[in-house]
């Protein structure tokens, strides 16, 4: 399985990856995009219940797993549909497809660096978060950067047009979660009501 090359070759080779990318763009399964999620997933949950509290940032008694699953891989799924979203609009090379494979592989530091990062957690005292903190920082910085030069040669476009596609794209994802809200709380308005009438009508035909 060819596509199983892309985990390391992200890391250490993303634009070469790209290119493999690319050249298979017709035949990239479902695995492709759906064991990386899925993996960010089980990582952020034996993240949220491993890392040692004396530097975890979430209280085990207040911890709500959607929401700490949507923090980690709600972005990326943003960031996937407003790049393919705006680059459509813009002339972009790259499809959908494509788009998503490159950025749920760009969580592959995630993937690789936050079990380390849980298991050192345990012998770290509070004195010692700072390493921690600064580790997750490192680690991040490098999923952006992963998303960022994927999405630059994919789409074959230059580094200025890409740091003003990005910040963009960056408000498009925020467009398109506030639009999304809005729905979902307009929905939820929609269905109080029926349920309002519903009741008074049975409370008159008693």
């Amino acid at each position: 399985m060819w596509w199983l090359q892309c985990a390391v070759m992200m890391l250490f080779h993303p634009i070469e990856m790209v290119t493999l990318i690319k050249r298979h763009r017709k035949h990239i399964p479902a695995g492709a995009m759906l064991i990386p999620l899925l993996l960010c997933a089980a990582v952020r949950i034996l993240a949220v219940y491993g890392v040692n509290y004396t530097v975890s940032s979430v209280s085990p008694g207040n911890i709500n797993l959607l929401l700490e699953l949507a923090f980690i891989l709600l972005p990326v799924l943003l960031w996937s549909v407003a790049c393919y979203g705006f680059m459509t609009i813009m002339g972009g090379e790259s499809t959908f497809t494509e788009t998503l494979t490159l950025s749920v592989f760009s969580m592959m530091p995630y993937i690789v660096l936050q079990p380390v990062l849980t298991a050192v957690s345990r012998v770290l005292s509070y004195s010692e978060s700072g390493f921690y903190n600064a580790a997750e920082i490192f680690m991040f910085g490098w999923v952006i950067v992963l998303l960022f030069l994927t999405f630059m040669e994919s789409n074959n476009i230059g580094f200025g047009k890409a740091v003003f596609f990005s910040l963009l794209i960056i408000v498009t994802m925020f467009l398109i979660l506030c639009v999304t809200m809005l729905a979902f709380a307009l929905d939820s308005q929609i269905v109080l009501f029926v349920q309002e009438i519903i009741s008074e009508l049975n409370f008159f035909m008693r």
